[in-house]
Parts: C-alpha cells; structure tokens; sequence
C-alpha cells in the first residue's frame, strides 16, 4: 500500500509538473525501484536525461512531494519521513514559470497542519506568488538569518 501511495503520487505530481510535455503517456509507465531505495524509474527510457535539464528537478520535485503527500497520507505512520521539505530555489535550476505555479498548486493542496514547507525564491514575481505563506525572510543580503516578518 505505501509503495503504491507513493508511486500514485508521483505519478500525479509529474503530470502536475509537465515532465513529460511531448509524450504525457510516460507518465503512466513510472515506476519504483524495490531494489534502490524507491528511486523512479522507467524501463524503456532513461528518466534522468529525458529530454531538457529542467527534467531533473521536476522529477526531484515530484518524488520528495510525493513522500510528503504519503507521509500526511498513511495513517500510523508507516513512512518515515519527517514532514519537511526545503526546496532551495527551485527556479535556479531551470524550473520555468508555469511549472512553478503548477509546483505551488501542490504546495496550496498540502495541510500545514501536518506538514512545514520551506521553499527559497529570489524572483520579485516569485515571491509575490507565495507573499501570503511568506513568514520568515532573510531581511539583507549581509545577516543570512531568518528572521520573522
């Protein structure tokens, strides 16, 4: 059941995050590695060069949201996880506009309650996206403390 939970998920966040914008079908033929820790996979195609360098973040992106999601999931706890995340820009790596938005519907759908998402943005626009979740910043580019707004 867990694995399976798991395997749904990031099914669904990676066809959330458009990692296979020419062939969508692919999403479908995902699958987990029982033997290497659950990594993603798939058997016809080599998942990590895919297609563009934005693939391998989004792939990331999709599996460590997908053991959030599971986490929250699953009840008793089977999956640990520890119910963070911290995404360091995720921009940076070449993640473009429409599937950040696509990342921060995922984020939105995430209970707070269980969970604590901690994602870093430079972009004005970026931030002015997540501006209402924003509850510590770094206030100069000098003290890299958090500090709370």
């Amino acid at each position: 059941m867990t694995i399976s939970t798991i395997l749904e998920n990031f099914k669904n966040n990676e066809i959330e995050l458009r990692l296979f914008k020419d062939k969508p079908q692919l999403a479908n033929e995902l699958k987990l590695s029982n033997i290497e820790n659950y990594v993603p996979y798939l058997e016809l195609y080599d998942l990590y060069n895919i297609s563009s360098s934005s693939d391998n973040i989004r792939i990331m992106i999709g599996y460590y949201l997908a053991l959030l999601q599971t986490s929250m999931q699953i009840e008793g706890k089977k999956i640990k996880f520890p119910n963070i995340l911290i995404f360091d820009e995720p921009r940076q790596q070449n993640l473009d506009g429409v599937d950040f938005v696509n990342l921060l519907r995922i984020i939105e759908r995430l209970d707070f309650e269980s969970c604590q998402m901690i994602l870093t943005t430079y972009n004005i626009v970026d931030r002015k996206s997540i501006e209402k979740y924003i509850c510590h910043e770094m206030k100069s580019s000098d003290d890299y403390l958090l500090k709370p707004i």
